[in-house]
């Protein structure tokens, strides 16, 4: 379209310039799916709400990992990457690592993380949703609420109903002492199901992140290592992890992998022998003791078990205690009844009062 301004000279303006604006006009029209119609005086703002409402959307045609899209229809796409351009699509295949994206024809850039340097890992983008990215003069950046990465948030990953839930662990094995984020509960066992390995690198993720660590079998011990790469210890020693129930909490500050919280077998013990206690068995079981208060004979006691069985209390044992005095030979208590909640001890001595030791176990 040639520049009116510069033919505004006192002349008459030609039929063919001045078509040439209405041109335009008609095609912005047009190229937005809209029928010109002389009876509608609101095509136009009908027009750019459609642009502004669809240009940037697209579908990919590309590879995994190789992401190509364009405009849809007969709308009319960016001539250029500028920064700041904003464009949004449906991947027909879900990324295993870093990725590329080809808009408009315009070239292939790379696809990074909210932090614009890190590469993709597998699953942060996906089929079953839409993925947002920003151009930042350099590369396409996945788009970022705070911590929240559009691109990586999945609705099946996380459920609010007064409680917080992630989605099932994500099992992988330590290679030459690294592991790749790619979940946030993950299962890790040792290379070559070895008795023993080391974590010293954790690849991926981004400020903020959150990876809840758990070994993969009762056999085979991983020891988290204090700054032999990027994790470190707010104790500033190692971790070990030697039970399936072992957990670490890590959020990553800073590049490096931290870790905010532990619960071992070794911690969950001594937080739990008491005089009256209980444990949690790795198979489900539920282990539970005490002693009673001091009962003379024939005297009755009901004990509330620190822990409900939700299912069953399978067995129940009592024994006497004397305390350390010999003259307890003759301690016989007696469990009369015992439920999920419960346990009825009746005493039988011939003199005096004494305790009983009793435990149970359910599930």
């Amino acid at each position: 379209m040639e520049n009116i301004p510069t033919k505004v000279d006192g002349e008459t303006v030609s039929a063919s310039i001045f078509n040439q604006q209405v041109d335009e006009l008609e095609n912005v029209i047009t190229s937005s799916g809209i029928t010109l119609s002389n009876a509608d005086l609101t095509q136009l703002a009908k027009a750019i709400a459609n642009y502004a409402g669809q240009i940037n959307y697209c579908l990919d045609t590309g590879a995994a990992n190789a992401y190509v899209c364009n405009v849809q229809g007969t709308f009319k796409a960016s001539t250029a990457l500028t920064a700041g351009l904003t464009i949004r699509f449906r991947a027909a295949n879900a990324n295993s690592g870093a990725s590329t994206i080809n808009y408009a024809s315009l070239g292939v850039k790379n696809i990074k993380k909210a932090d614009g340097s890190s590469n993709l890992v597998a699953g942060d983008i996906t089929t079953t949703q839409d993925t947002e990215v920003i151009y930042d003069g350099t590369n396409f950046r996945l788009k970022s609420f705070g911590t929240l990465e559009i691109g990586k948030f999945n609705p099946t990953d996380i459920s609010v109903s007064g409680k917080l839930s992630f989605s099932a662990s994500a099992t992988t094995t330590i290679s030459g002492g690294a592991i790749a984020y790619i979940a946030t509960n993950m299962v890790i066992d040792t290379e070559g199901l070895a008795a023993t390995d080391n974590l010293d690198t954790i690849t991926g993720g981004v400020d903020g992140d959150i990876l809840i660590l758990s070994c993969a079998s009762n056999s085979r011990a991983i020891t988290i290592r204090h700054l032999i790469d990027n994790i470190t210890t707010q104790s500033l020693s190692n971790i070990t992890l030697t039970n399936i129930i072992d957990r670490v909490v890590l959020t990553k500050d800073n590049n490096y992998w931290v870790p905010t919280s532990q619960a071992t077998m070794k911690d969950y013990l001594s937080n739990k022998i008491t005089n009256g206690g209980y444990y949690y068995l790795p198979n489900g079981l539920l282990l539970q003791w005490g002693i009673s208060d001091l009962l003379g004979n024939g005297a009755y006691s009901t004990i509330t078990l620190p822990i409900t069985y939700s299912t069953a209390c399978l067995t129940a044992q009592v024994s006497g205690y004397s305390g350390g005095s010999d003259s307890g030979d003759d301690i016989l208590p007696t469990i009369m009844s015992y439920s999920t909640s419960t346990l009825r001890i009746c005493m039988n001595i011939p003199v005096g009062a004494y305790r009983a030791l009793w435990q149970t176990l359910g599930y």
